[in-house]
């Protein structure tokens, strides 16, 4: 009976859900891509659609249930397999389970009422989780869904059992191996932990301890590392990595479209490599591609990272989906798009509420999504299991950075230089936020007062810069055409607007230097290019950079009226020094990695940027801009981001996911510990322990007149505020936060206290490289 009304509640929710989405465009706000908006609904035959999704999904669970770590399990009728060579196995009929270290590839077979199939694969990923936590990563295949292993020759590796081990004397836990990760912890004599790799210099060995997966020295272990397998900062387990395409509902309307669904373990963010971007989260994801263009990623509960460590990053909250550009062999090429609210696209997985338990980690909620009707209204997402609706942000502004097409040039409207006083440190910094139902430039005073500077009408108002007086603001905005981006400036409490770019090509990240001089890029000249406005004079533009590649992100050094960039012309991204009078330029980095973001110190001597490692991430090193003598500053097998000095340029700060949430860095510019390391501190992380603190803590910025460190964090549930903190003495003793903002119905973020550059709101944006010539 219980069965039998679960059935009739499945099929009538399903065909519901066929109904509202092919009701005509005036009952709904979205038209699903790819399905049709049919007259009459075949009630029968979709009916029937449903009793077989529904017999999968329990047959599968019947199937699979206990399939066991690093296996893949035959759900339902409807799989293909291929095996890696001198691999074999069974995998032919229901039940069946292979070790995910023997496959090639699998492809579920879409719905068909004729024969009766509908594909469902189970995969249990070991992933990124330490043997001794016996918990997997659940990745469903179900439906049109083609999947192959990615995980290249000789960089799989499968942990060993977890080894029971005695800590034999007193020992640090850290991040990742050596003594130049984040320490976590302490280990006592006597303690027992648990083992199941080491690294390749078999010094540090992977250990279970206390809930966490921690590294320490084997010479502290009663241990014979013998026994465990090497890993590398290339290593992937079984299907960690994996390429993948999705086709289409044929046979019927009725049910979710072909997906894959991940589901980590409660509280525990899994690290997958999904058509060569990484993905991680302690979520609930569905992953689809759309045209074999796109790769949609969907979050149905909890919350998820893709480009998870690298500096375009972007996270996906509950009932957000975002969109990952993929190139013609199916991999992404580092851009992404689409960043919003995903009712349509979530509601389509209802139906996975009723997947059996013994299939999953937890049973499957999801979000429930409500029109909202007017400004105070309740927002539009509730999460699955919640009581209380959360607060969901306008989704922040993306810029295109595509190019070679040529822009052309607009009429220009009036326009009225301004006058630029002496530098100076205002009492008040710059953020963004979306407190007017757009995204806005605001300012902070330190009396806590806050003024909207940019005020735009459904608008994004992004990439904000300042005068040295502290008096005008220039920023990017999308308001008079929301395909185009231009420039304006404002007066700083708002009450002065004056566009300053005309053209149809996109005109974007400003940086104000000495006077009113305004550098930005713009891609109106067929690719990146930079050019040069002084706003005391007149809307007169100079182009500074004129090449086949792309000129990017600039930074003042306004003393010698030059700038640091990047360009792209040898087919990486290099850094730059360029005389703004003469167009003379040096180029400081040569190499065939990629170098970015380069930041100058106030005293205009020393250089910071981010130079990618061969493992993929990016690590902060120093330059002597006199002598041009390099340094590695970090070292900790994460990318490091939002680099900043601080006003005496005696440290500089930054943010990183040593310990699987963004914290804010403090790292000394000269002073160094005992061992020969530069000093820093984790000055965002909970100041009573050193552990996970779960936090998000981002986008550092440092006041001109203190060492302050102002950054954003989601510290309240749901929100995203200012906070600030004093980082000295850089000892491991930072003082306690001091709470800027506090908005229940806004986010704010991505705050700027120095003028000559805005690198968060970028959020780490670049354009492909160009093709790199053959004569």
């Amino acid at each position: 009976m219980k069965k039998h009304l679960r059935m009739t509640i499945f099929v009538i929710v399903v065909i519901g859900l066929i109904f509202a989405f092919s009701r005509g465009p005036e009952n709904h706000n979205y038209i699903l891509e790819d399905s049709f908006a049919p007259s009459v609904v075949f009630a029968d035959t979709e009916e029937a659609c449903v009793e077989l999704m529904q017999k999968a999904f329990f047959d599968a669970g019947e199937n699979c249930s206990g399939a066991g770590v690093n296996n893949a399990c035959f759900g339902y009728e409807g799989i293909d397999t291929s095996f890696l060579a001198a691999k074999s196995g069974t995998f032919e009929v229901p039940g069946d389970r292979i070790p995910l270290d023997s496959v090639e590839s699998l492809a579920t077979a879409a719905l068909n009422l004729d024969d009766e199939t509908y594909g469902v694969a189970v995969l249990n990923l070991q992933a990124n989780y330490h043997t001794a936590m016996s918990e997997a990563v659940v990745m469903l295949m179900i439906g049109d869904v083609h999947v192959e292993n990615a995980v290249q020759d000789g960089n799989m590796v499968t942990p060993t059992e977890a080894i029971e081990a005695e800590v034999t004397s007193d020992a640090s836990l850290y991040s990742t191996p050596g003594t130049g990760a984040m320490n976590v912890g302490q280990a006592s004599r006597g303690d027992f932990v648990f083992a199941d790799v080491m690294d390749a210099t078999e010094q540090w060995v992977r250990v279970f301890f206390r809930r966490q997966m921690v590294w320490m020295d084997a010479a502290s272990l009663d241990l014979d590392t013998g026994d465990l397998p090497v890993v590398t900062e290339v290593s992937l387990t079984p299907m960690q990595a994996f390429s993948f395409r999705s086709g289409r509902n044929t046979s019927c309307l009725a049910g979710p479209p072909p997906v894959i669904m991940l589901q980590s373990p409660d509280d525990m963010p899994f690290h997958v490599v999904v058509n060569g971007t990484t993905i991680e989260g302690d979520a609930t994801v569905f992953l689809r591609t759309i045209d074999d263009s796109l790769m949609r990623v969907a979050v149905g509960e909890g919350a998820a990272t893709v480009f998870a460590g690298e500096v375009n990053e972007v996270v996906v909250p509950v009932g957000y989906s975002v969109d990952v550009q993929l190139n013609t062999d199916g991999q992404a090429v580092g851009s992404w798009s689409g960043w919003d609210v995903a009712a349509e696209e979530l509601n389509r997985y209802i139906p996975f509420k009723e997947l059996p338990a013994s299939m999953l980690n937890g049973p499957y909620s999801g979000p429930q999504f409500f029109q909202t009707s007017g400004i105070g209204e309740p927002p539009p997402i509730l999460p699955g299991g919640s009581d209380e609706p959360i607060y969901t942000p306008v989704p922040f502004p993306r810029i295109d950075l595509s190019y070679g097409e040529l822009g052309e040039d607009l009429p220009r409207g009036a326009f009225t230089p301004i006058t630029v006083g002496p530098a100076t440190c205002p009492d008040w910094l710059f953020y963004h936020s979306d407190e007017d139902g757009d995204w806005d430039v605001y300012r902070l005073q330190n009396s806590g007062e806050t003024n909207n500077v940019s005020n735009g009408d459904g608008s994004g108002d992004i990439n904000p810069g300042y005068s040295q007086d502290g008096q005008w603001v220039v920023f990017t905005s999308n308001r008079v055409d929301s395909t185009n981006w231009e420039l304006f400036i404002a007066s700083a409490n708002g009450t002065e607007i004056q566009r300053i770019t005309y053209n149809t090509g996109n005109d974007i990240n400003p940086a104000w230097g000495p006077d009113g001089k305004i550098i930005f890029e713009s891609n109106r000249d067929g690719d990146w290019e930079l050019y040069l406005i002084d706003v005391t004079v007149g809307l007169d533009l100079t182009q500074i950079t004129d090449n086949p590649a792309n000129d990017v992100n600039t930074h003042w050094l306004p003393n010698q009226q030059a700038i640091l960039y990047q360009n792209d012309q040898d087919g990486d991204w290099e850094i730059f020094q360029l005389d703004v009078s003469t167009r003379s330029s040096t180029q400081l980095t040569d190499n065939t990695v990629e170098d970015i973001v380069p930041v100058g110190s106030h005293d205009e001597n020393t250089m910071i940027w981010l130079q990618q490692s061969p493992f993929g991430v990016f690590d902060l090193w120093s330059m002597d801009l006199a002598t041009q003598a390099t340094e590695q500053r970090t070292d900790t097998g994460t990318t490091i981001s939002s680099h900043v000095f601080s006003a005496d340029d005696t440290f500089i700060a930054y943010h990183t996911r040593l310990d699987g949430d963004f914290d804010v860095f403090a790292q000394s510019l000269e002073d160094r510990d005992s061992g020969g390391e530069f000093m820093v501190e984790n000055v965002s992380d909970d100041q009573s322990d050193t552990a996970n603190d779960g936090f998000e803590d981002r986008a550092p910025t440092i006041r001109c007149d203190s060492p302050m460190i102002v950054f954003h964090s989601n510290r309240i549930e749901a929100q995203q505020d200012l906070y600030q903190i004093n980082p000295l003495p850089i000892d491991g003793n930072t003082g306690s936060l001091t709470r800027l903002t506090d908005n229940e119905t806004a986010y704010e973020i991505f705050p700027l206290a120095d003028p000559r550059d805005e690198i968060n709101s970028r959020q780490g944006d670049l354009p492909v490289h160009p093709p790199v010539s053959t004569n």
